[in-house]
């Protein structure tokens, strides 16, 4: 078999231009959803229903029931994506339209969280050594005690602020 490079080499060009762009669409899979989707379902559903592949993904936040008498359609190449603990349930008709090459996708959400993957600033004041003193953490750019209270305060508290500061964990020293 021979190819023609010519051909070859502005095509991928043209994919190569177009990926960069964004215009071609690659099937997620189970890659996590990057975008919040639009299109939410869930709640009781007594008259027919279709999930139109040209308005998928789809997320379901609370249980879908479809009712006696009614019919949910799935177009081919539809995807869904499920909150956790969230189901589907079909007391009505179901019609699924997939095929080998366009299925129908039922997967896990997962939702993207932003949040601050930093350590909590804490530091020692007062102490006799590096090792003790009281405890603060910086909040909101100050500096403040943390509560001594015992029933407030876990292990798993002095194991992430002493790891912080540099720390193994938070047992006492021998003396």
């Amino acid at each position: 078999m021979v190819f023609d490079c010519r051909l070859l080499i502005p095509l991928l060009a043209l994919v190569a231009g177009a990926l960069a762009q964004g215009q071609v669409v690659i099937d997620p899979g189970l890659i996590p959803v990057r975008q919040p989707i639009q299109n939410i379902l869930g709640g009781v559903y007594s008259n027919n229903v279709t999930l139109f592949f040209r308005n998928s993904p789809y997320r379901v936040t609370s249980d879908l029931t479809v009712e006696y008498g009614a019919t949910l359609t799935i177009e081919t190449g539809v995807q869904i994506y499920f909150d956790t603990g969230v189901g589907l349930k079909i007391k009505g008709t179901l019609q699924a339209i997939g095929n080998e090459f366009a299925h129908i996708q039922m997967l896990p959400y997962q939702q993207q969280l932003n949040y601050d993957d930093t350590f909590p600033k804490f530091r020692l004041i007062d102490g006799a050594t590096v090792r003790d003193g009281r405890l603060q953490a910086l909040f909101r750019d100050r500096w403040r005690s943390v509560c001594t209270m015992v029933t407030n305060w876990t292990s798993i508290d002095t194991t992430t602020a002493c790891r912080s500061m540099g720390y193994s964990d938070g047992e006492a020293p021998d003396k």
